[in-house]
């Protein structure tokens, strides 16, 4: 159970990392 959490975790974070290096970001 709390590996599943932490593979969660690790996921989300991937995909913050992925929509932070994202060149095209629209304007706000």
């Amino acid at each position: 159970m709390a590996l599943d959490v932490l593979t969660g975790l690790k996921k989300v974070r991937n995909i913050g990392i992925m929509a932070t290096s994202m060149p095209v970001r629209p304007p706000s």
